[in-house]
């Protein structure tokens, strides 16, 4: 019977531990707005935050191009500032459709 509690207690624990992941995961994701001014907001969706990486999905290859060369210094340390630089490590822009 204990061999039985002690499983169930193992796999809720590693069950609550993914969700508090995935809770984290999108809380910093949903602080994108605080992350960068309104104009790139308006061009720009975080998709992704997984191993450090933070993904950020650019409305086209124009607004790629300017975030890549005119506000990334700004985006990654502000990033690593809200969300914590053990968080944010890397960020990868991609074109998309938004």
């Amino acid at each position: 019977m204990e061999d039985k509690f002690g499983f169930i207690s193992h796999i809720l624990k590693e069950v609550l531990s993914d969700i508090e992941k995935k809770r984290k995961r999108q809380k910093a994701l949903c602080l994108w707005g605080e992350i960068v001014d309104k104009e790139v907001f308006k061009h720009t969706t975080p998709v992704k935050l997984a191993k450090g990486i933070l993904t950020i999905e650019v409305e086209n290859s124009a607004w790629l191009y300017e975030i890549q060369n005119k506000y990334h210094q700004e985006i990654f340390k502000k990033a690593q500032t809200v969300l914590g630089e053990d968080r944010v490590q890397q960020i990868r822009y991609r074109a998309g459709v938004k």
